[in-house]
This record gives structure tokens, sequence and C-alpha cells, in this order.
């Protein structure tokens, strides 16, 4: 792979103190190319290659880019000190992994997503992103198709972080029940069927919820309630 070096100076300030570090680097070869390998600085060529196509002017623009791309920019640009790229690394990740309750959303965050963010939040000083990264992981549901062995996802979590997870599913069925057994006596319109009085666990905002309570609760708080029940504080169960 070749790199023009005034390219790694301008956005890196490892690359940069190597540059002017004499003897360290470059290595000549053939009397004319300049090499260095990244065996022993524990960034992978896939890492890598991720912050040189980031440097590039303007990449994030054409399309919004993979979590998996975004996490090769973390990595990289960490070990190598490409500041800007990390920062807009660390602003993305922020987004889609939010730790307020308010934004969390329907459709739960792919399981290799919510992975890969709790990696990056254990090992790359990202700790903003670990509650609702395991809170995606929990309301997950179940895998169609097994994780395969070979990849990174099947074994790169920590048991202590599996048991939290394992632990997380029966505090959140907890809190789901807490709610549905919080309901007042009032009824609501008659296609309700999630009334304390006359209550259906059967209902599907009952049975999908048990390890989503946030979407859940929100779901309630849409329904076409009585006017007299809407008197009651939807606040107390948050």
């Amino acid at each position: 792979m070749k790199v023009h070096r005034s390219r790694l100076v301008a956005h890196s300030k490892w690359f940069k103190a190597l540059f002017e570090e004499q003897g360290a680097f470059p290595q000549a070869v053939n009397g004319e190319i300049d090499t260095f390998q990244l065996a022993g600085t524990g960034v992978s060529l896939t890492d890598f290659e991720a912050v040189l196509t980031a440097s590039e002017d303007g990449f994030y623009c054409y399309a919004k880019p993979s979590l998996a791309f975004v996490a090769s920019l973390v990595r990289a640009a960490s070990v190598f000190q490409f500041e800007k790229l990390l920062e807009y690394a660390t602003h993305f990740l922020e987004e889609v992994f939010p730790s307020d309750v308010g934004k969390v959303s329907k459709l739960p965050i792919p399981i290799a997503d919510a992975t890969e963010a709790i990696l990056l939040g254990r090992n790359w000083d990202l700790p903003q992103l670990l509650k609702r990264a395991f809170y995606e992981l929990a309301r997950a549901p179940p895998s169609e198709t097994p994780i395969p062995k070979e990849s990174r996802y099947a074994t790169m979590l920590e048991k202590d972080d599996l048991l939290l997870v394992n632990n997380l599913q029966k505090y959140l069925t907890a809190a789901w029940h807490r709610i549905l057994m919080s309901f007042p006596k009032a009824e609501c319109n008659p296609d309700c069927t999630t009334t304390r009085k006359g209550f259906s666990y059967n209902s599907p905002v009952v049975q999908n919820h048990h390890f989503d309570p946030i979407w859940g609760l929100t779901q309630l708080r849409t329904m076409d309630w009585r006017p007299s029940w809407m008197e009651f504080k939807f606040s107390s169960w948050m």
C-alpha cells in the first residue's frame, strides 16, 4: 500500500512525530521507497485502510458509514492520533448509542453493532456507549441463526459482560411487570385489552416488551385510553 507522507503528517500526530524522529523512520528500500510495518502497532490492515479512506476530504458526505467502519476508525485513529477522525467517530457512535432513554427506538440495533459498541466502550475509553449498547443487546430478539464460530463477536465479549446481559434481562422483565401491575382500576376503550381489570397477558403490547420496558411504556402512552384514565400519571412509571 502506497501512501503520501504529507497525507499522514497532515492528519496524524503520531506519524508526524515518527517522521521527525531521526533514524527511526523511514527505512529506504531500493533507495526510493520508504516502508512502515503495521506489525507491532496493534492496528490491523482493515483498520488502517479505514483511516486512510476517512482522511480523504468529504468521505462521509456521500453515504453514512457502517458501524464496523466507524469502529475501525476508533481503533486506528486512537493509536495513530488522527484526532479529527477520532472526534468524528466518537460523535457518530454517541448519536447511534445515546444514553437518553427517550431516544430508544422501536427497532433494536443489530446484535453485531451493539456488541461492537460494548467492545469499544470497554477497550477504547468510550464508556458513554455502554448503557445503550447493553440495553440493545438485552432486548435483541432471538437470533434465528447461530453466530459463526469464526466471527469476532462469538468470543469477544468477556464473561462478566455476558453475565451482565443476562442479569439485565431479569431486571428489565421485573421492571415491565411492575409497570403492568401499577395500572389503575379504570378501563381503557373497548378495543383495549391491557388494563388491570380484565388484563390480558396475551396482548402483543405485553408479550413483546418483557426485555424492552422503555419502548413498551411508549406504546402504553399512545394507547386510546378513556379520559378518566388519562389523569393517571405515566411519569410514575419512569
